[in-house]
């Protein structure tokens, strides 16, 4: 008798558990981006790659990396990139 309580109670457990996964996936609790590490820049996530957090706030990166929709193109002209701190 005490083992089959045991099971019955082992099994409770589980399916509790798988529940619990369930909605915390469905929910998009575990949703968010993965990153690499690099020994010179340090953190930089991983292309193509995107996600909702929580079911509302999304994220993507494409396929260099960057946080766009987009895929990467170079134009034809000369690009110039400005970069401060102000």
């Amino acid at each position: 008798m005490k083992a089959r309580s045991a099971i019955a109670a082992f099994a409770v457990i589980v399916g509790l558990l798988v529940a619990v996964e369930a909605g915390v996936r469905w929910r998009g609790v575990v949703d968010f981006p993965i990153y690499a590490l690099d020994e010179h820049i340090g953190y930089f996530p991983q292309p193509a790659q995107s996600g909702r957090f929580l079911g509302t706030n999304r994220w993507v990166f494409n396929d260099r990396g960057l946080g766009v929709d987009a895929p990467w193109r170079p134009s034809d002209r000369t690009d110039v990139v400005v970069i401060g701190n102000s």
